[in-house]
């Protein structure tokens, strides 16, 4: 499977990113791609300057206590093939979740679409 169509109703459109000719997930503080079923896991800035120490132990305590980090000089990455443990570690690296909207904000967009307010 792509990872496209693994996090398509997860996470915002605009998180996915051609990085080295393969899609990732992008977040602020990391990124995530699949390669042969299993996830790789970065914690790294985007523009991939390396992060303070105290910033990158911060971010491996927010993530589940199931994820074995490597930590190398101002990064640190893991592979799971876990989807419920990728989907945990989405907000402490960054990556925007999708914007679900209630019935009742739906049909308020539908009206002002029509014309109705």
């Amino acid at each position: 499977m792509k990872l496209k169509d693994i996090f398509r109703d997860h996470v915002s459109s605009g998180s996915f990113k051609k990085i080295d000719g393969e899609i990732r997930l992008v977040g602020k503080f990391g990124q995530v791609s699949l390669i042969d079923d299993v996830f790789d896991i970065w914690i790294i800035m985007p523009n991939f300057t390396p992060l303070s120490t105290a910033i990158l132990n911060n971010l491996v305590k927010k993530m589940p206590q199931e994820l074995e980090f490597t930590r190398l000089n101002g990064e640190a990455y893991t592979n799971t093939r876990d989807k419920s443990l990728v989907l945990k570690t989405f907000f402490p690296l960054g990556i925007k979740a999708k914007r679900k909207l209630s019935q009742q904000a739906s049909l308020q967009l539908i009206d002002r679409l029509r014309g109705e307010e």
